[in-house]
């Protein structure tokens, strides 16, 4: 009988020396950082902390691939334009969006904001820097800095490693598993694959473009990371579902490494236990699976958290 999956525990910087000290005495070896989140530094740092405890551990490094994220501060450095809410919280509502996002955005298209939860905007105006929008529905909404945005119904395919992906690539290669995010392409494939040579490469299917080019990407891959938590915005939870299960068994089938990445347990995360839905597709991909990312770590690390999670490994 195939083993169970390998749990990923996800972490950032604000993981102390106690919850990385308890993590590490409940078994755990396996870990995911978030460079393109944190920051390189901050990764680094918690790379250090846990490598100082247990040298026998395994690192798995997500790049930025082409996720936009809101900030909150603009300066000079920065190659982002201004988005201004006319009816948001405050009367000065506004955040900035990269420039790519700038550019491939209309009026009449729908800005969609993924924190927490999903917000939808309507832009409404679009001249020089500027783009103004509109809550499509009343409510108060606070925008969060690093907050996922991209615009719905229209989807922008990674084509090649940008700077941030580079600068990723070549602090952590000899450090761990360098996951690709949005990996679109096998050209954005090989071009990691240049850069790494022989260490461990996993591309991450998140859109259906990486989807449509699963199986020429996997050609210059060691493994797949299921990106299910971005592929909800294009995907059903079924058909999330279904495309993992997919996934998983292509890997199989060309003796490559699969790699689910969590959602699995949310319903522990806002509810205290696990429903039998996410239970059972969990049951699902649990022999079936390589590792499986676990998410939802980095939004409640507390230790009887974590102990349920494990629990069900």
């Amino acid at each position: 009988m195939k083993e169970m999956a390998t749990p990923i525990i996800t972490i950032d910087h604000k993981y102390s020396l106690e919850d990385l000290k308890f993590v590490l005495s409940i078994g755990i070896r396996c870990f995911r950082l978030n460079p393109a989140r944190i920051g390189i530094e901050n990764s680094l740092q918690v790379y250090s902390l846990v490598k100082d405890i247990e040298k026998d551990t395994f690192f798995f490094f997500d790049t930025a691939g082409n996720k936009q994220r809101i900030k909150k501060q603009y300066n000079d450095k920065d190659d982002f334009f201004y988005v201004r809410i006319l009816n948001g919280e405050s009367r000065d509502a506004y955040f900035f969006i990269s420039s790519m996002l700038f550019k491939e955005t209309s009026k009449g298209d729908i800005l969609v904001l993924r924190g927490n939860e999903k917000i939808e905007l309507l832009v409404e105006e679009k001249n020089g820097t500027v783009i103004t929008a509109r809550f499509i529905l009343p409510q108060r909404y606070e925008v969060k800095d690093r907050t996922h945005v991209y615009i719905k119904n229209k989807y922008m395919p990674c084509e090649h490693l940008n700077q941030i992906d580079k600068n990723i690539i070549e602090t952590f290669k000899e450090k761990g598993t360098i996951c690709l995010s949005f990996a679109d392409s096998p050209a954005i494939a090989r071009e990691a694959r240049d850069m790494i040579g022989k260490s461990q490469l996993f591309a991450k299917i998140e859109s259906p473009v990486g989807m449509k080019n699963a199986l020429d990407i996997l050609e210059h891959v060691d493994g797949i990371v299921v990106g299910r938590d971005d592929l909800t915005a294009f995907y059903t939870p079924s058909e999330i579902h279904r495309i993992t299960q997919h996934l998983i068994n292509l890997c199989y089938e060309y003796n490559k490494i699969s790699v689910p990445a969590s959602n699995y347990f949310l319903s522990l995360l806002t509810a205290g236990t696990l429903n039998e839905e996410d239970r059972g597709k969990l049951r699902d991909v649990m022999y079936c699976s390589n590792y499986i990312y676990i998410n939802e770590t980095v939004m409640n690390k507390e230790h009887g958290f974590i102990k349920q999670v494990i629990n069900n490994f």
